[in-house]
């Protein structure tokens, strides 16, 4: 299956929030939204899975796709 179940679940909870953060939620709504339980800790693995910090994520114009 190339992933864990745990990773699976992180993607999941991932592409909810970049959808999300395109209609221009807030940071912290996403991060209790996708099942964090403190900004940082969102803000961290999103930034390694994505490669992006969220707030870059949502202003970047390839991201209003």
């Amino acid at each position: 299956f190339r992933c864990t179940p745990y990773q699976h679940v992180l993607s999941r909870r991932f592409q909810l929030a970049k959808k999300l953060l395109k209609q221009g939620m807030s940071v912290s709504y996403v991060a209790f939204e996708t099942g964090f339980n403190d900004v940082h800790t969102f803000s961290k693995a999103f930034k390694k899975s994505e490669r992006v910090s969220p707030s870059d994520y949502a202003t970047s114009p390839a991201s209003k796709r």
